[in-house]
């Protein structure tokens, strides 16, 4: 059971992987400039069977979004180090990313081809425990909005849900529902 999890989800991260670089390998045929998205990811995380007043905090929350083929289509890249602050022994806990296909249904989008307005996107995310030793995986489709404030700067929040996927250390498997609410911020640099 835990290998057949296992080798499904790689096959899945594998086809949007190829997906995306044939995308991305599509998207150089026309001589465009466009604009590519860096900013932050601020998340707060805690769990049902954490201790009284433990979380934890993504201390590395780069993120980085691109355009596509088609100019409502964009790829995201989110990096995930959660320091979980405990009430005794706080440490690095999780390391891992997330990657997200955002579609945004805003078609007027000309140049600088700044995404712009609500989005609907399917993404996953691998993290691995490094305390516990726990793999954890997840698909999950989010729906948000970009809100476009100057010429550069962009705030989108989101809401993701979806199915997780955790292999414990000792080869046991646990599926659970998958929910997170998100807030990117940051700026759309010239390529």
């Amino acid at each position: 059971m835990v290998l057949d999890i296992h080798s499904k989800m790689k096959k899945i991260i594998l086809f949007i992987l190829l997906s995306f670089y044939t995308l991305v390998g599509f998207s150089q045929l026309g001589e465009r400039t466009f604009m590519s998205f860096l900013g932050i990811n601020p998340q707060v995380h805690v769990e049902k069977n954490y201790p009284a007043g433990a979380f934890d905090i993504n201390i590395l929350p780069i993120a980085y979004q691109c355009p596509l083929a088609g100019y409502n289509l964009d790829f995201r890249l989110m990096s995930i180090v959660y320091y979980g602050i405990r009430p005794l022994n706080s440490a690095i806990k999780n390391i891992g990313f997330e990657i997200g296909i955002p579609y945004h249904f805003n078609f007027e989008r000309k140049f600088p081809y700044i995404s712009k307005g609500f989005f609907l996107s399917p993404g996953f995310v691998l993290i691995k425990d490094v305390i516990e030793m726990h793999r954890i995986s997840a698909v999950f489709f989010e729906f948000g909005y970009n809100f476009h404030f100057g010429k550069r700067f962009s705030i989108m929040p989101g809401v993701q849900y979806g199915r997780k996927f955790v292999v414990l250390s000792g080869g046991n498997s646990v599926v659970l529902n998958y929910y997170n609410v998100k807030l990117i911020l940051g700026f759309w640099l010239i390529e």
